[in-house]
């Protein structure tokens, strides 16, 4: 992709989203290619663009392979003339013809999830934020664990504990490989030297967001969160527990999805999405 084209993404990114040059430089370092981003261009001037990021979408042993769409924007002079919408049909087609069952996407306003009506995104209901049960911090009395805390992610032990869970985003390690520097907190928690339980958090003000928890089972999870809520002294400890279920037309959530034509694996009704891209 021409040098031009990706400086003016960045500059139309920051503008319009307010994210980090260091975020957006370090997502452009991974997703700025023909396959991860769409754009419209007039004689080297952008005018609209979005990225596509490849998710894996497994329920009840069914695959799905979806798109979640990320920076969907235009110029602010070309708003309203329809490139936008344009760029995105024009996306929808070729992610159809390859394979893809869905779109997914978090609306950043009210008035957005009115524009993605129009594109015939649907709502979904979402249940975004669960506190976190201090009881359970009593678990990490449990011998023989060994816990630790970096700024690292282990690829390989995330995909491997991922694959034991149903209902599912299996990320790529171009996802996973944010993490690595992006601030975030990545606890362990290993049993005979395998790691059997991971958490990735994120510090916001007085509260500990828990990005993703993968264990082995339920009990490993719920033993590594406790540890997480002592070692940031009991402070109020959040976790996203998204399970989506698509709603009828009267009701309204950021959270949208659209089922693209030709898909051969019609979505089920309920859905569930960890992702890490939410900062």
């Amino acid at each position: 992709m021409p040098e031009p084209i990706r400086q003016q993404a960045k500059e139309l990114w920051c503008k319009t989203f307010g994210d980090s040059e260091e975020f957006v430089e370090r997502f452009l370092n991974l997703y700025f290619d023909n396959r991860h981003f769409f754009c419209s261009e007039n004689n080297g001037e952008l005018q609209a663009m979005l990225f596509i990021l490849d998710y894996s979408l497994r329920i009840n042993s069914a695959e799905y392979k979806g798109a979640y769409l990320y920076a969907f924007c235009s110029v602010p002079q070309y708003r309203g003339s329809g490139l936008a919408s344009g760029l995105l049909q024009q996306t929808e087609r070729i992610l159809s013809s390859s394979g893809y069952d869905y779109l997914f996407l978090i609306a950043a306003s009210e008035g957005l999830i009115d524009y993605y009506e129009r594109l015939s995104f649907r709502s979904c209901r979402s249940h975004k934020m669960t506190a976190y049960k201090k009881e359970l911090s009593e678990s990490i009395k449990t011998k023989n664990l060994c816990f630790e805390r970096s700024h690292s992610i282990d690829i390989a032990a995330y995909r491997r504990l991922a694959e034991t869970r149903d209902n599912s985003v299996m990320h790529s390690e171009g996802d996973l490989s944010l993490y690595q520097q992006g601030g975030y907190d990545i606890y362990y928690m290993s049993e005979e030297e395998e790691v059997c339980a991971m958490a990735v958090t994120l510090k916001k003000d007085d509260k500990v967001v828990v990005l993703d928890t993968l264990g082995k089972d339920a009990s490993c999870a719920d033993c590594l969160l406790g540890y997480v809520y002592t070692q940031n002294n009991q402070c109020d400890l959040l976790q996203p527990s998204r399970l989506l279920q698509t709603q009828s037309e009267d009701f309204r959530s950021p959270y949208m999805i659209k089922s693209l034509q030709g898909t051969r694996n019609p979505l089920p009704e309920r859905l569930y999405f960890n992702l890490l891209l939410d900062k």
